[in-house]
């Protein structure tokens, strides 16, 4: 009865932003931003971006990656550990 309500686009942008704060062991208190969104020319391809930022602002990492929606929690899972590689882990203590 509800599958008329879901939004495939959405659902997987969602999907793919939960993965990478996931990976990051991020909550709500975490310095962490995901945005994923449908790449418009992609065909059902998502375009995220992952900033992960010192709680006093003095550093970032910033991550950004495109998959397929049928892959969103795997482009999450990739962008939190391309993060974290970065040194994402230093501002999530």
């Amino acid at each position: 009865l509800v599958a008329a309500l879901d939004h495939s686009e959405t659902r997987a942008a969602v999907t793919a932003e939960r993965a990478f704060l996931a990976g990051l062991g991020g909550g709500c208190s975490a310095p962490v931003a995901a945005l994923a969104e449908l790449v418009p020319a992609g065909m059902g391809w998502l375009r995220m971006r992952g900033r992960v930022m010192a709680p006093d602002g003095t550093g970032v990492v910033d991550v950004v990656g495109d998959g397929p929606m049928t892959k969103a929690a795997d482009l999450g899972a990739r962008l939190a550990r391309e993060a974290l590689l970065a040194g994402a882990s230093a501002f999530l203590s």
